[in-house]
């Protein structure tokens, strides 16, 4: 049964990007993982709802959220 399981780095490498990434989407809930250990294994299913679904993130990121609000203050930012 490992086949039904996948690591940070084949999940990494199946999706074409970083191992960071999967664990930051791990962190955050937005991909379910079961810890064993210091290793994360990923369901396959949960691989594919990814590959299939993409991962929604509609929260902007904390930089987005402080340019915004700099731009509020002084709406010549970044006008160049």
């Amino acid at each position: 049964m490992p086949e039904d399981f996948y690591t940070v780095e084949e999940m990494a490498a199946y999706l074409k990007v970083s191992e960071q990434t999967i664990r930051a989407w791990i962190r955050t809930d937005k991909v379910k993982a079961v810890k064993l250990g210091r290793a994360y294994r990923i369901r396959r299913e949960e691989v594919q709802r990814v590959a299939t679904n993409g991962i929604e993130d509609d929260a902007p990121s904390p930089s987005q959220d402080a340019y915004q609000d700099m731009k509020a203050h002084a709406p010549d930012i970044g006008d160049k």
